[in-house]
């Protein structure tokens, strides 16, 4: 409006700058009274057109200048609004590339965090599985201690047994050879006070060593032994009286 309002100052300037020259070229010389009134009406009426066409003119170049301003005005709403789109998305963008790094850094975090747990995990895991590997070491030794200890109570139990057997047999050849010993001492009191020849105590004396042996076949290991080591000393014995 400023720039509309120095136009309209600067044209009405160069009009009467216009028209005082126009007058001072066609009236050289000063007209008379009649001729004087005659002049100022065309003059006036020359001016009032003028006038006309120049309002006509600024009111042309001020709608002309306004629709040029609206133009530009929607052309900078438009702009501005495109500018403020533009701007809107960019943010839009930004907020989105914020929240991303802010995921990814969360992320990262985590990962790192679940890196650490994990890590802790494995020792713990480690400890546990060593744990469990010395517990199922003691408890394989705990059962193979006892399993053994099983195993040698019911070998004591046999060899209790096999001992109490042993001494039964042990018994029972003492009895047989304190028998046999009578025996033979009766049947050599008897030959003794028959006065029999030494070559019939001989026989009786090696038929009773081959029973003896025989018998002694018989026997199994153990009670081998200790009938040996009996019929060892029977046979001493027998000698003994034999030679007395």
């Amino acid at each position: 409006m400023e720039h509309f309002g120095k136009l309209m100052k600067q044209n009405e300037f160069t009009v009467i700058i216009v028209l005082g020259k126009k007058k001072s070229k066609t009236m050289p010389h000063p007209p008379s009274r009649g001729h004087s009134s005659h002049w100022q009406k065309f003059i006036l009426l020359a001016l009032v057109f003028l006038l006309v066409i120049v309002c006509y003119h600024l009111y042309r170049e001020r709608v002309l200048l306004q629709s040029v301003y609206v133009e530009d005005a929607k052309k900078m709403k438009e702009t501005l609004d495109s500018v403020s789109a533009q701007l809107q998305v960019v943010y839009q963008q930004k907020l989105r590339l914020q929240k991303n790094l802010k995921e990814k850094i969360e992320a990262e975090e985590q990962l790192q965090n679940g890196m650490e747990q994990f890590k802790h995990n494995g020792v713990q895991c480690a400890l546990l599985r060593c744990e469990e590997e010395t517990c199922r070491s003691e408890e394989y030794s705990r059962k193979s201690a006892s399993h053994e200890l099983e195993s040698v109570k019911q070998q004591l139990k046999e060899l209790q047994k096999d001992f109490e057997a042993l001494e039964n047999t042990k018994n029972n050849l003492t009895s047989q050879l304190n028998f046999q010993k009578a025996e033979c001492q009766e049947k050599l009191n008897n030959l003794t006070e028959s006065q029999l020849p030494a070559m019939t105590h001989r026989r009786q004396l090696t038929k009773c060593v081959i029973k003896r042996i025989k018998f002694f076949r018989l026997m199994n290991c153990s009670e081998k032994k200790a009938y040996y080591k009996l019929a060892c000393i029977t046979l001493l014995v027998q000698f003994e009286l034999l030679l007395h």
